[in-house]
């Protein structure tokens, strides 16, 4: 069985979204595998940024470690896969009132395989630190149940998913081409091809 792992990115041809004045969305540790709802406030809003050379799309750019739709994408499938993998954090889009949806992924796989692994370094303090993965590889047997997941102590936690090892229905890049969806881009970034 063919198994791919990618990075998912935002395409910037979709609306990147702020938070109004008095939003302290970027004081929360969001990102982090860690629950934000305590924290959360759904009075918050978004409102786009230069709306005029942006298409609407269907994911908003917020912030690389999170991902943000309409509600209404629900509806079509994508609650199955990430439903029981996250927390949906409801907000308005201050443009057009609409409720969105902010989906802070919670899955942390440890699944490296460091082995196999190049990291990018840098001297910190007169030690050489990992700062960054450079070539990915991984170890399918410690991703769990969900198709979408992070890594842990990386000081940024981008996004990963994984597709052939779940169900078609579990499967977020299935889904995502399935509904045609647009806003994202999914880099590849190992297969076991």
């Amino acid at each position: 069985m063919a198994v791919k792992i990618f990075k998912v990115k935002h395409d910037f041809t979709s609306y990147s979204l702020l938070p109004e004045k008095n939003n302290t969305f970027f004081n929360l540790k969001i990102g982090k595998g860690e629950s934000l709802s305590e924290q959360w406030n759904p009075d918050w809003r978004f409102y786009v940024r230069n709306v005029i050379d942006r298409d609407k799309g269907s994911f908003y750019y917020i912030s690389p470690s999170i991902l943000t739709f309409d509600k209404i994408l629900l509806k079509g499938g994508l609650e199955v896969v990430l439903r029981n993998h996250g927390e949906f954090l409801e907000s308005i889009l201050e443009d057009t009132e609409s409720e969105i949806i902010i989906y802070n992924p919670l899955k942390m796989y440890d699944c490296l395989d460091f082995d196999n692994t190049t990291f990018e370094t840098d001297e910190v303090g007169g030690d050489i630190t990992n700062i960054a993965v450079d070539i990915h590889a991984f170890d399918l047997e410690k991703i769990g149940d969900s198709s979408i997941f992070k890594l842990p102590g990386r000081y940024v936690h981008p996004t990963y998913v994984v597709t052939g090892l779940h169900d078609e229905e579990k499967d977020f890049y299935l889904q995502y081409k399935k509904l045609d969806l647009t806003g994202l881009d999914f880099e590849l970034v190992w297969s076991n091809e």
